[in-house]
């Protein structure tokens, strides 16, 4: 897949930005965009011309996303990384599992997935580790199991 996709780069962020502003879990927010990945990701180009907030308030309408409960930022004890951060992450994790004939099914996977959950718990010192190390990660399977109960990475 190509590095630094933009359309990968802008759709991830926006999940994130929508995420955060209607306190939902990141792939309940895959849920209901629905079809609307797709086009996210098809016409980011154009997306992009128009501030985040109105995009994302535009998709919150037009899909119905309900405000929820989930709250991973307020109660954060360290610096939050940024929409924009985790969007990054996310990106790097889908170019590097998948194919660009993938793209949508390894971004449903990995929202889905418990490494997904382990990255947006922002409070464990580990989270600011995974952010860094990111860049190097090769296989996402080889990171599932490398968290202990603390919710640490094992070395």
């Amino acid at each position: 897949m190509q590095k630094n996709n933009n359309s990968l780069f802008y759709t991830c962020s926006l999940i994130e930005f929508i995420a955060r502003l209607t306190k939902n879990h990141r792939k309940d927010i895959i849920k209901f965009l629905g079809d609307d990945l797709e086009r996210i990701y098809n016409y980011q180009d154009v997306f992009h011309c128009e501030p985040i907030e109105k995009v994302a308030d535009d998709f919150i309408k037009r899909n119905n996303i309900p405000q929820g409960n989930f709250d991973n930022i307020s109660k954060c004890k360290y610096d939050v990384p940024s929409y924009w951060d985790i969007g990054e992450v996310f990106e790097r994790l889908v170019e590097d599992n998948y194919d660009e004939k993938d793209v949508f099914i390894g971004i449903r996977e990995l929202y889905n997935s418990e490494l997904a959950e382990k990255i947006f718990n922002f409070n464990p010192i580990c989270t600011i580790n995974l952010v860094t190390i990111w860049l190097s990660v090769t296989s996402v399977e080889k990171y599932f199991y490398e968290f202990n109960d603390n919710n640490t990475l094992n070395f």
